[in-house]
């Protein structure tokens, strides 16, 4: 008997891989056409990570069938994978946790329609705002970080409206502080402690997500600040550089879309 509920499970398991595998292929073909600039920043590996990560947090919720895991997965891309925790976009907690919307299918369709809202609005008409603050930052960021490395957690405000002034119009000034705030304590768990340090935390939770430190979209990010040879500096001067050259790859073309 014990050995007839081994082999069943073991066949339980080699069906459910090659279930699952199927899906990821079938989500990594989807960022390809859908996202392509998602896919020429992340490559593939990062890509596939995501897709296993988005595949859990989209369960938690009970979202649990192909079309809305991909769903949950478009959200994910266009606002970060902690999107779902993240300050700047209090409604998406309150939408997923919602208990007035018991349908899956409705609840998802619901933040998806939400977010492109959102977004759009960030974005702006063929995303002038988006590529605009993008093509600054990356054109400027020498500049910038010279700036911040003089600067003090009292000037965010300041400096994150100079980086993407629309988005910090849309997310609003109560929100950006409850990031500030994020920011500071994730800041401490790294050994950050100086001000400045913790302003370029901020400024790519503000730009990529909350969550981008712990985000498979940007695997580098928990590598580096992981790396126990470092000091708080060379931390916070290598997750520059590198998201710069991240960011400079993403900008080649943005036009996110949720397909039905």
């Amino acid at each position: 008997m014990t050995d007839m509920l081994t082999i069943k499970k073991e066949q339980e398991k080699k069906f459910f891989d090659a279930s699952f595998t199927s899906f990821e292929n079938a989500m990594l073909s989807h960022v390809m056409t859908y996202y392509p600039n998602h896919y020429l920043m992340m490559k593939e590996p990062a890509i596939r990570q995501t897709i296993r990560v988005a595949f859990a947090r989209a369960g938690k919720y009970g979202f649990d069938t192909q079309r809305n895991v991909c769903q949950y997965l478009n959200i994910m891309l266009i606002l970060g994978s902690g999107f779902d925790q993240d300050p700047q976009y209090p409604w998406a907690e309150a939408m997923l946790k919602d208990t007035k919307v018991s349908d899956p299918t409705k609840k998802i369709d619901g933040i998806s329609d939400k977010t492109l809202e959102v977004f759009g609005h960030i974005s702006g008409a063929h995303h002038k705002h988006l590529n605009k603050a993008l093509l600054n930052f990356c054109n400027n960021s020498k500049e910038l970080f010279d700036r911040i490395q003089q600067s003090r957690l009292s000037d965010a405000p300041s400096i994150l409206e100079e980086i993407f002034p629309r988005k910090a119009e849309i997310v609003g000034g109560e929100s950006l502080q409850l990031l500030l705030n994020q920011a500071s304590e994730k800041s401490k768990t790294y050994g950050i402690t100086l001000d400045q340090n913790t302003l370029v935390l901020l400024v790519f939770m503000f730009l990529s997500g909350a969550g981008f430190d712990k985000d498979p979209q940007f695997p580098w990010a928990s590598e580096i600040l992981a790396d126990q040879s470092l000091n708080q500096d060379q931390k916070i001067k290598a997750i520059w550089e590198q998201a710069v050259s991240s960011l400079t790859s993403f900008m080649t073309k943005y036009s996110p879309v949720i397909p039905n």
